[in-house]
């Protein structure tokens, strides 16, 4: 959402406000929404999904071919490194499918 939005979110969900690139947000069934690639980008570095669903949420994308490994890898490189940034990349180098191999990120040095 908007940092500026106010309106109060329905019970049982939670609304996550930032400032989002045009190129983030698009139209679904009239409601404008994040793109999946930023979807998969913003619960990678959250705290409030478990890695083993990050990691599941990836493997689908990239086996439909929703999301390209190389895009996702370059969209990651490209987060501020606030620690949460960490937190993406280990979570989705988990993510294999049966053909392919982890997304290629160096392994880490903790």
């Amino acid at each position: 959402m908007p940092k500026g939005f106010r309106k109060p979110p329905p019970k049982g969900v939670v609304l996550h406000k930032t400032d989002l690139a045009d190129g983030d947000v698009e139209a679904r069934c009239g409601f404008a929404v994040t793109t999946l690639l930023r979807t998969i980008l913003d619960v990678a570095r959250s705290r409030e999904i478990s890695p083993e669903h990050v990691e599941s949420a990836v493997r689908e994308a990239v086996t439909r071919g929703l999301v390209r490994r190389k895009v996702l890898r370059e969209e990651i490189s490209r987060l501020e490194d606030d620690g949460r940034r960490r937190i993406a990349e280990k979570t989705i180098q988990g993510a294999t499918t049966r053909r392919q191999r982890p997304l290629g990120f160096p392994k880490s040095e903790t």
